[in-house]
């Protein structure tokens, strides 16, 4: 007998479309919650468009982050899909939509317009830059959270434009933390009786993610750079390396990791070289040690 899903008891109602949004319910989905996705007639999810692989109105992309959903179509710009949605509340843990910052209270949808059908309700949010701000209007993208913060700017090799990250990384760390999100204020919810609004955004899970770097900023005055193929700020050596026949990525956390590569490499003298003993050493001299 295989083991019971943990989530079969969580239900979601949500209007999500693209990639963030659907990220986010598709990790408890997989985990056994129900999820009935709310599209938008008569196009559904702009995802099922999505090439390559798209054809009369399913696509890869939209079968990659939708599997174990149930769709309804609902069209809540009127007034019978509004009271659609409302008649659907009283049987859900969770509603939960990833529009513009705005949308939420311009259609009545947080938890304050809401727990009158369902008191116990979690109403949760993930926008593009948050849904107070000059940007809560705009849509939020991933690539465009990458810019804004910060992160692509680090990207790519010195001298030349940002680089993004080659996935989209932001959308899906975004995506997991609404899950995460959702699940607390759930259990809250069972606790005590009573629902809540949550909410998350593409930008703040961007700066978020920029972390430690982040933190040397404000407490020494650090300042990063962008450093070629793809180098760890401080760690060394943590970079791409050309090899005979194509690319390698070396990285050297630890002092033994460090000093057991240069002696597969056939350099043992750098582990003895007082220049490079330590992970302190090696960051104040990683020119002489990668020249």
């Amino acid at each position: 007998m295989k083991n019971p899903k943990p989530l079969t008891d969580i239900r979601v109602l949500s209007i999500e479309s693209y990639g963030a949004g659907p990220w986010a319910t598709l990790q408890l989905a997989d985990l056994g919650a129900e999820i009935i996705k709310i599209e938008a007639p008569p196009f559904g999810d702009v995802s099922r468009h999505v090439p390559p692989g798209a054809k009369d109105g399913d696509s890869l992309y939209f079968q990659c982050l939708n599997r174990n959903k149930k769709s309804i179509s609902l069209d809540l710009r009127s007034q019978k899909g509004m009271e659609a949605l409302y008649r659907l509340l009283p049987s859900m843990d969770v509603l939960f939509a990833n529009p513009k910052g705005n949308m939420p209270d311009k259609l009545g949808i947080t938890y304050e317009h809401l727990k009158k059908y369902n008191r116990k309700l979690v109403c949760c949010f993930l926008t593009g830059y948050g849904r107070v701000g000059p940007r809560k209007n705009h849509p939020g993208y991933d690539y465009l959270a990458q810019a804004l913060s910060g992160m692509a700017w680090m990207g790519g090799e010195p001298g030349g434009p940002p680089a993004r990250c080659g996935v989209s990384v932001i959308d899906m760390a975004a995506g997991t933390n609404a899950a995460f999100l959702m699940m607390a204020a759930v259990h809250q919810s069972r606790l005590t009786g009573v629902g809540c609004t949550v909410d998350t955004s593409l930008l703040e899970v961007a700066i978020t993610y920029a972390n430690y770097l982040n933190t040397w900023n404000l407490s020494t005055g650090w300042e990063p750079k962008k450093l070629p193929l793809g180098a760890h700020q401080s760690i060394v050596p943590s970079q791409l390396f050309q090899t005979k026949d194509s690319w390698l990525m070396v990285m050297a956390q630890l002092d033994k990791f460090y000093f057991s590569l240069v002696r597969e490499i056939g350099l043992p003298e750098l582990a003895e070289d007082p220049r490079f003993l330590t992970m302190q050493d090696r960051y104040q001299n990683r020119d002489a040690l990668l020249v």
